[in-house]
């Protein structure tokens, strides 16, 4: 009885209950999503090797206690100076025209280190990482690509490594294809990955901060004394580059604590992404 009550009351008002159906279905979704990203990341410890081991790094301004980017001569001192490091990698944000294929799309991504999947401990599925030869390059010239991106492109061909494509309407050969279930969740997601330009003149930029540091620690070396390590260098170059380093001081935070942290403060939002059409695809 209760059924044909519904289906009466559907008809009777069809586009109510089409709103209130849709509106039933963004509910479930965006919930379904939200658990999976909670499960995925915050429940369990971040899925890379030793995590407790990966720090990100942060400059911050001494006198707002604002926290943000790192410049790039600045992380090159931390890499050289600081002995409490394993790995010491950085990425920035890339968005890109990718054509070469069928139809051109702008991509968004990131531009790493050499040393940045080997940091978190993860492998491409398909090829190699970035070499120090290319990170040094002025043009990308390689490109390696998330398995998303490498499925809805690339019809998932096995053969796609060493294939020429466009970036921004340059040349780039593909070298590499992530697993698919990598994300680097402080920095959202990526749908290819291009080498960081570090040549010897951008290595040298002070005044304009740009990267996203990511560490691995020593064994033994917890976030507390790399911080206390971190600030006495930074101190140090405070003093050495006044012009532009007064005021800056730094901020060491594990990467399990960044992840809660970002989504205790709502940066991590559900919304629909540029690279989908997908309802209740989880953005950050």
């Amino acid at each position: 009885m209760d059924v044909k009550l519904a289906f009466r009351q559907f008809f009777k008002n069809p586009g109510f209950a089409l709103v209130a159906v849709l509106t039933l279905a963004l509910g479930i979704g965006g919930n379904t999503c939200i658990f999976s990203f909670i499960n995925s990341w915050i429940l369990r410890p971040a899925p890379f090797p030793d995590p407790d081991r990966l720090v990100v790094l942060f400059e911050t301004d001494k006198r707002t206690r604002a926290n943000g980017s790192t410049a790039i001569a600045d992380w090159n001192d931390w890499r050289q100076k600081a002995d409490i490091f394993q790995d010491l990698a950085a990425a920035n944000w890339v968005s890109v025209n990718l054509t070469g294929i069928e139809e051109p799309e702008k991509i968004d991504g990131f531009r790493i280190s050499a040393n940045f999947f080997r940091t978190l401990g993860v492998r491409p599925f398909l090829g190699r990482e970035f070499t120090e030869e290319e990170q040094a390059a002025d043009e990308p010239g390689v490109v390696i690509l998330s398995h998303e991106l490498w499925r809805d492109r690339f019809s998932s061909d096995p053969s796609v490594i060493g294939r020429r494509i466009r970036l921004e309407d340059a040349p780039v050969t593909i070298v590499g294809v992530m697993p698919d279930d990598f994300q680097y969740i402080p920095m959202g997601r990526a749908d290819l990955f291009i080498p960081l330009r570090l040549s010897p003149d951008t290595m040298a930029i002070r005044e304009k901060p740009v990267l996203r540091p990511l560490a691995r620690l020593k064994p033994g070396v917890d976030v507390a004394r790399a911080q206390a390590a971190l600030a006495t260098l930074q101190a140090t170059l405070e003093n050495a580059y006044p012009a532009t380093n007064k005021n800056r001081g730094v901020l060491v935070r594990s990467l399990q604590d960044e992840i809660d942290r970002q989504a205790g403060n709502d940066a991590v939002r559900l919304r629909p992404c540029p690279w989908h059409t997908t309802v209740g695809t989880m953005c950050v």
